[in-house]
């Protein structure tokens, strides 16, 4: 999805979306053929990932493996979304990164999220492809993330994960996407909880987890919990710890 976006607004030229916003694209990468400019990011991101891998990888030591990736053509052990939730009328499908497809209603991604609600107001949307009639959107997250996400927009129970890695991984989620209310409620939830105790290298690894994904509140609270010895308390949206 990023480079769809990326290419849309970078170099269409200017444009008009649905709402009359005039949008500008790049007077030289208009003249870069479209496929360079795809391969150029298609390398990139195979590049980046490896670099993560390596990354996670080496953050090991620090305790137990980080949740990997999942892998396009592996079998998914997530649960489709629950069947009491209302999807009648749903107009946009949401891919996994490893093909779980998720169909949802485009105002209520768009209402939670300025990142969906600006691709969804261009006249030509990303495209990648249909399912079931419906346009598909390919998000990198994976379908766990993803579900909880959709659980936290939709009126039914939120589904939080329960480990520090994945709470992080999904606030980053929230983050990327603009979700400024989602990322609050998350954290609001897991204040309510009793969080595990993270002592040690367990709190030297969340701490790198969460500055990997530039989550500011959770690196400050972090910090004052190495200072006292031991972590069990987590931001919430109303106040951030600072650091001494």
């Amino acid at each position: 999805m990023e480079f769809q976006i990326a290419l849309m607004r970078h170099t269409i030229g200017t444009v008009s979306n649905v709402v009359g916003k005039s949008v500008a694209g790049c007077s030289f990468c208009t003249q870069i053929p479209v496929e360079t400019i795809r391969t150029f990011w298609t390398t990139l991101t195979a590049v980046v990932h490896r670099s993560m891998e390596k990354a996670e990888s080496e953050l090991s030591f620090l305790g137990t493996e980080i949740s990997p990736r999942s892998h396009p053509g592996l079998p998914t052990v997530s649960p489709p979304l629950p069947k009491y939730m209302d999807l009648s009328g749903a107009d946009v499908v949401v891919r996994s990164f490893d093909r779980v497809n998720f169909p949802v209603h485009k105002a209520i991604l768009a209402s939670s999220s300025s990142v969906f609600g600006d691709m969804f107001s261009f006249l030509q949307p990303p495209n990648s492809g249909t399912v079931d009639g419906l346009p598909a959107v390919d998000l990198p997250e994976d379908a766990e993330l993803i579900r909880s996400l959709i659980t936290i927009l939709y009126p039914v129970p939120s589904e939080i994960p329960t480990s520090y890695d994945r709470i992080l991984a999904l606030l980053a989620a929230a983050q990327k996407y603009a979700m400024g209310i989602v990322q609050s409620f998350i954290r609001d939830e897991v204040a309510h909880r009793q969080p595990p105790v993270l002592v040690g290298a367990q709190a030297f690894r969340a701490y790198a987890i969460a500055s990997s994904y530039r989550l500011i509140p959770e690196m400050k609270t972090i910090c004052n919990c190495l200072q006292d010895g031991h972590c069990t308390s987590f931001p919430t949206s109303g106040k951030v710890a600072e650091v001494n």
